[in-house]
């Protein structure tokens, strides 16, 4: 008597699955683990730069000078 409904349980079961994994394949979502990716692989580059400006707080204004930037902010070369 249980065998039908716990066949049509394990049917719905694994249609759930399968219609949840052709949700997270999809290309919106994809898209956005991608969009999250990005940004999480920004906010790591700048906690680095964060952390090298605090042990060397001197590196940005040594960065800024061999570069020139200054001559480039103000339209020079």
């Amino acid at each position: 008597m249980t065998f039908p409904y716990l066949l049509c349980a394990g049917a719905v079961a694994a249609a759930a699955l399968a219609a949840y994994i052709g949700h997270l394949m999809s290309p919106s979502m994809r898209a956005r683990r991608a969009r999250r990716r990005r940004w999480a692989q920004l906010a790591a580059l700048r906690n680095a730069i964060a952390g090298r400006l605090r042990m060397d707080p001197d590196s940005w204004e040594r960065f800024w000078d061999e570069h020139e930037l200054d001559d480039v902010l103000r339209g020079g070369a």
